[in-house]
């Protein structure tokens, strides 16, 4: 009898180190997921010029339009990450280093969107797509790849200085980024939405100095 109270304690304890294990993994998974979206929106960069068509801040859903539920695409522009330390040793002359390496720093496209551009093969979930030096077309080019197969759906929102609003548009509206983009996302398998806001070091949106939204349906202004 000893011996099989033993044995269970031994069991249980095992049972329960296991369940902690993929718990922390998968805790794990999650911070390194929310900590690489946020290290991307928080490189959003537009100018002011109305006659600049190669910066910009778009949001949309994966019909092209915008639904009541919000955007569940962005793309936007970015200043590029500084050339690795490789390519500022490298004696090579620019062309041989661009066919070598690609594109190095300048303004970078990324999108994010649970709608792939390319062939996704049947895979689901949140894509990135990533285009150095990014063009006029903010629809396709690039590179895309799956950054996490468990998103099952987003919805993105934006800070205008007094609430949350559904779309952005920096080519058809007013030249400036939100103050702080919301992301609103569920897991497979989770009924509960997980929440991420990001704050835009680059905006100058405040509660001073809103966006004029005349257009634009919004939300609840109370922050989730």
């Amino acid at each position: 009898m000893i011996m099989t109270g033993l044995i269970r304690v031994t069991l249980v304890g095992l049972d329960y180190n296991q369940r902690a294990v993929t718990r922390q993994s998968s805790w794990d998974k999650q911070i390194e997921f929310e900590s690489t979206v946020r290290r991307l929106i928080q490189r959003a960069r537009v100018t002011d010029s109305t006659t600049d068509t190669f910066t910009y801040f778009i949001a949309s859903n994966q019909s092209g339009g915008l639904s009541s539920s919000g955007a569940d695409t962005i793309v936007l522009t970015a200043q590029g990450d500084a050339p690795p330390s490789y390519v500022l040793n490298s004696t090579d002359d620019f062309e041989t280093i661009n066919r070598k390496y690609g594109p190095q720093g300048g303004t970078e496209e990324i999108g994010l969107s649970t709608t792939a551009v390319g062939d996704a093969g049947g895979k689901t979930g949140l894509f990135l797509r990533r285009q150095r030096p990014g063009d006029a077309t903010s629809t396709s080019g690039g590179y895309e790849e799956l950054l996490d197969s468990d998103v099952h759906d987003v919805t993105f929102e934006f800070w205008d200085g007094t609430q949350w609003a559904q779309s952005w548009d920096t080519t058809t509206g007013q030249r400036r980024l939100p103050a702080a983009v919301r992301m609103t996302y569920t897991l497979n398998g989770e009924d509960t939405s997980r929440i991420l806001t990001v704050q835009l070091p680059l905006s100058d949106v405040t509660s001073s100095n809103p966006l004029s939204q005349t257009s634009t349906t919004t939300t609840g202004g109370a922050t989730r």
